[in-house]
């Protein structure tokens, strides 16, 4: 008879990406692993907190955009990176498998590499899109206007969009 999972477990199992059930060892590891995931992002909020309130004198706009994208910086790769590192320390994320199940856990691992590539390539393409949109004000784009009669360049006026 199999057990049903919360959503809460299942949220957790998916995130640290365990594999199999849930046990006490495992759950005391990912609360140890989150509590020091914890740590790091709140002396990072505080810190970014203060050095944005120092820079939103001169310029908020400016302090807004770098405190946005530095959030997103810090949780999305450094925290994901020391998740990555202390699960597999802790040896929570290690699945076991038979010598003649090998190649097909080669195969799921590879079509899992995949998947997770086109994931990280839609992510950076909407982050892209994010930056492209915060920062579209800080760029300036240089526009030209040509005339053409009878095939021969008439008029040429350049001027930098304001």
């Amino acid at each position: 008879m199999k057990v049903k999972e919360s959503v809460g477990t299942k949220i957790i199992k998916h995130r640290f990406g365990i594999h199999g059930p849930l046990d006490e060892y495992k759950r005391t590891e990912i609360g140890r692993i989150a509590t020091n995931a914890y740590m790091i992002l709140a002396g990072y909020m505080l810190l970014s907190s203060i050095a944005a309130a120092l820079v939103a004198n001169s310029n908020p706009g400016k302090a807004l955009v770098w405190l946005i994208m530095g959030n997103v910086v810090m949780v999305g790769f450094v925290i994901n990176i020391y998740l990555l590192i202390a699960t597999n320390r802790a040896h929570i994320v290690d699945k076991e498998i038979r010598a003649s199940s090998r190649k097909q856990a080669i195969k799921k691992a590879f079509i899992r590499g995949i998947e997770l590539g086109i994931y990280v390539g839609i992510y950076m393409f909407f982050v892209k899109i994010v930056l492209d949109w915060f920062l579209m004000e800080q760029i300036q784009f240089k526009t030209c206007r040509v005339q053409i009669q009878y095939g021969k360049v008439s008029n040429l006026a350049c001027s930098l969009a304001s």
